[in-house]
């Protein structure tokens, strides 16, 4: 099965205005991925001409399938990302987004594409 990305709006992660209830505390991770994107380049646009070029920092990107048992016993799917820059990772930064899926192989299709 294929999916077109068009069809899955992002949404964002624990605002319960816009976002599907979710059993946040009781869900199952069945792939995550991490990417990391190091970049070798200095900055130097906006360096004061006493200080060295800092060495820009790189960003990550998170992938998470997440499966849970929804109402009636019926499976909750949904793809969950989080993307930023590396130095705001330890402190909860970055975007974090969730889509939703119909089915686990909707998910997984979504997941690949992503």
């Amino acid at each position: 099965m294929n999916v077109d990305l068009a069809d899955f709006r992002p949404l964002p992660y624990m605002v319960p205005e816009t976002t599907p209830a979710f059993p946040e505390t009781s869900y199952d991770v069945i792939k995550m991925d991490v990417l990391q994107l190091a970049r070798s380049s200095y900055s130097v646009s906006s360096v004061a001409a006493d200080q060295p070029p800092q060495k820009s920092r790189g960003e990550f990107f998170e992938l998470e399938l997440h499966a849970a048992a929804g109402q009636g016993g019926q499976g909750v799917f949904r793809v969950f990302t989080h993307g930023g820059s590396l130095s705001s990772l330890n402190q909860d930064g970055g975007t974090k987004q969730v889509r939703m899926a119909d089915s686990l192989d909707q998910a997984e299709d979504l997941y690949v594409a992503l």
